[in-house]
């Protein structure tokens, strides 16, 4: 099973979609975006349990920033670029 880690969360559904340059890691409702335009996603409208992400262009930051930063719920910013394994 392949898991994708993002902060403190760990993820066992990773889907890439390279057409579109988006990277889904588990699964849920969307939530808001957040400042950097990545959505973490919840298991329905009422709870703040992260059960997913959904992460926009995250090739494209990799090779522009050199880094792929994220904003977690919290408002931690952490740097995810160990997820470019998923990103080909």
């Amino acid at each position: 099973m392949t898991t994708a880690q993002l902060g403190s969360y760990t993820f066992d559904r990773v889907t890439y979609d390279d057409a579109n340059d988006v990277l889904y890691l588990g699964d849920g409702v969307a939530g808001e975006e957040t400042d950097l335009g990545h959505m973490f996603m919840y298991p329905d409208d009422t709870s703040r349990e992260v059960v997913g992400a959904v992460l926009e262009a995250p090739r494209q930051d990799l090779e522009q920033r050199g880094a792929l930063l994220v904003t977690l719920p919290d408002g931690r910013r952490v740097d995810a670029s160990t997820l470019a394994r998923f990103c080909r």
